[in-house]
């Protein structure tokens, strides 16, 4: 029997970011900590506590990692790479815990007894101690120790297999827009009949006390929805203990619920205080189509990292993490709203592991949500105010937009020709594939080709929408190729697959529309060729006092096909 072990992922730390193959049922999935050993010695000198890893994959509708291990490594690097000898990612932790296996299964070696995957990862679970300050979606049981291990393993407890499924999730509940109803539903799996206690580890959750499980069972747990009532993110965890209890809990029903904070009427501030190298989750509600800044900063100039997650746990498609210090006063998010998705994001804020924040969350929503329609070289915009904000309009030509919407069956790669201009400097290149075929992928790769077939960039999807985004060389009129490699999680799926693909490219110099445009204005002579198939690309700006809010918006003749 092969024992699986996984590494959770790097695209933590917001909430269910944690994906294949991570998601197996029947592996061990490894989240990462930063040791106390690698971060700078607290105030007396010793050594500081172990932290979870920032870009450790999180759980939410799953209800995983199932362990934690240390998330860096010392590596022997080629030469070019030297300075870069320790390396950081739950790849790093995954070893660790593979090491873990292989030694508990040596030691059986000679003897009549084996032990199988699903009584090792128990086991390992058992063994381990939490971190302080963190949930079971954060790290599992926490971090294994091997002899505890050892001890477990040769007493041969008993074991009775239990499963979960989540009527709000899947092995987890999550409810990522508020609670609807008090009542989370679970349904536990176990052969034979069982009798199990169950135990909150949270007040706002109640249990009943002992359930019956017959082969399956649905177990209804109550939400105290009074409790729940401030902006935030909360997770609990019912454990539910059977007769192997020397092994831990045979199951447990975690359970997340979003409270988000409501789009405020003009700019807010938001304190987040956040202690020492720990994170703080700030779920924040967004208008679709509605431009939205967030800056995040400490006014004493405190290091801190932050985080935006779109609604379903995706990393913000327009890089997901800022920094700010002494240099940097401020992280800022930008998000353009054509991009912006109604639904609920996650800001997380994380404070360096030597000192704790105290920053402030400035949130700003765009004063009007703008509709454009082009017919001609006439382009009428319709404006429509979200709060009582005098507004000027004014824009520029970018560069060019085309949009196409593409298709391929089974894995072979598939590719799409486009004939790339003199003048692009910049391209962004954009696939969104249909959310219910998704789960049929692990990964999808995006790589953008040259005329000679030489690499100018290529970026991997691990969500059903993925940005390649990158600098172009100079050169003449020439063709390009994008090729999309769908990574099916069956390798003999033979599905067909179909998406929408942008291609954005952009110029050095803007063209300008005028500094106050009215509710119509006619496109300029441009002083570039768009080529087949593509039409304008423009920025319209929104200002409003000392505020600008940018809406980029492709400008295809009505009744376009990308029209937003």
């Amino acid at each position: 029997q092969v024992v699986m072990v996984l590494s959770a992922g790097n695209d933590g730390p917001g909430i269910s970011t944690l994906g294949f193959p991570a998601s197996a049922r029947r592996g061990i999935t490894v989240g990462a900590t930063y040791p106390g050993a690698f971060l700078p010695p607290g105030p007396d000198g010793r050594r500081r506590p172990d932290l979870v890893a920032f870009f450790s994959a999180r759980g939410g509708e799953l209800a995983q990692p199932d362990l934690v291990a240390p998330g860096v490594a010392y590596s022997s690097v080629p030469r070019f790479d030297t300075g870069e000898e320790i390396k950081n990612g739950t790849s790093m932790a995954a070893p660790h815990v593979s090491g873990l296996a292989a030694r508990l299964l040596s030691g059986l070696v000679g003897t009549p007894r084996t032990v199988d995957a699903a009584r090792l990862r128990r086991i390992l679970m058992a063994a381990s101690t939490p971190l302080a300050g963190y949930s079971w979606i954060d790290q599992g049981a926490g971090v294994p120790d091997l002899a505890q291990a050892w001890r477990l393993l040769v007493r041969d407890h008993p074991i009775v297999p239990a499963s979960v499924r989540a009527e709000q999730g899947l092995t987890a509940a999550v409810y990522p827009d508020g609670l609807r109803d008090s009542v989370g539903r679970f349904v536990v799996t176990a052969p034979g009949r069982n009798t199990f206690r169950l135990v909150s580890d949270v007040p706002w959750i109640a249990s009943p006390g002992l359930i019956e499980v017959q082969d399956s069972s649905t177990v209804r747990l109550r939400y105290h929805t009074q409790q729940l009532r401030d902006p935030g993110i909360y997770t609990g965890t019912v454990q539910g203990w059977g007769a192997d209890s020397a092994l831990g809990p045979a199951f447990r029903l975690v359970s997340t619920v979003v409270i988000p904070r409501p789009v405020p009427a003009d700019r807010e501030r938001v304190p987040a205080r956040v202690a020492t190298g720990q994170v703080k989750r700030i779920p924040i509600r967004a208008d679709s189509g509605r431009g939205l800044r967030l800056t995040i900063g400490d006014p004493r100039g405190a290091p801190l990292l932050a985080f935006l997650f779109e609604p379903g746990g995706m990393p913000w498609r327009g890089g997901g993490a800022a920094a700010a210090g002494a240099e940097d006063s401020a992280a800022v998010f930008e998000l353009d709203a054509r991009d912006v998705r109604g639904g609920v994001y996650e800001l997380v804020v994380m404070a360096g592991p030597a000192v704790a924040v105290d920053a402030t969350v400035e949130i700003d929503p765009a004063p009007v949500r703008l509709a454009v329609e082009r017919r001609g070289q006439v382009v009428s915009v319709r404006s429509t105010a979200l709060r009582q904000a005098p507004v000027t309009l004014s824009g520029e030509i970018v560069g060019a937009e085309r949009g196409v919407v593409t298709s391929g069956r089974g894995s072979a790669d598939h590719r799409v020709s486009f004939r790339l201009p003199a003048w692009a400097r910049h391209a962004v290149i954009e696939l969104e594939l249909e959310r219910d075929q998704w789960p049929w992928f692990t990964d999808f790769g995006l790589t953008l080709l040259d005329a000679g077939g030489r690499q100018i960039a290529t970026s991997p999807m691990n969500y059903a929408i993925g940005r390649l985004e990158t600098d172009l060389p100079e050169g003449s009129d020439r063709m390009a190729e994008i090729v999309l490699s769908p990574g099916f999680a069956d390798p003999g799926a033979n599905h067909l697959w179909s998406g929408r693909l942008a291609i954005r490219l952009y110029a050095d110099e803007p063209v300008p529309l005028g500094d106050e445009l009215g509710e119509q204005f006619t496109l300029p002579q441009l002083p570039f060729a768009l080529g087949d198939g593509f039409f304008p690309l423009a920025h319209l700006l929104v200002r409003s006092g000392d505020r600008v809010w940018i809406r980029e918006t492709g400008l295809p003749e009505a009744p376009g096909p990308l029209m937003r």
